[in-house]
């Protein structure tokens, strides 16, 4: 269940973490900003788009696709 702590509530299965703007302080970070924002997302469905068009389920309604 949601605990309303972030950095624990980011690790809860069938959700999603998106953060947008500075990430220096990650290893590889390459964004300087003055801003920061975390998403947490409760149920996504995720779909990759490949090269050729096509497209595949990875999650649908924060469940994995096998």
């Amino acid at each position: 269940k949601l605990v309303q702590e972030f950095l624990e509530d980011e690790k809860m299965p069938g959700t999603i973490h998106v953060a947008f703007g500075h990430n220096l302080d990650m290893p590889g970070g390459r964004n300087a900003s003055k801003n920061h924002l975390d998403l947490l997302v409760s149920k996504p469905t995720v779909k990759i788009t490949r090269e050729d068009g096509s497209k595949i389920p990875v999650l649908d309604k924060g469940r994995f696709k096998v």
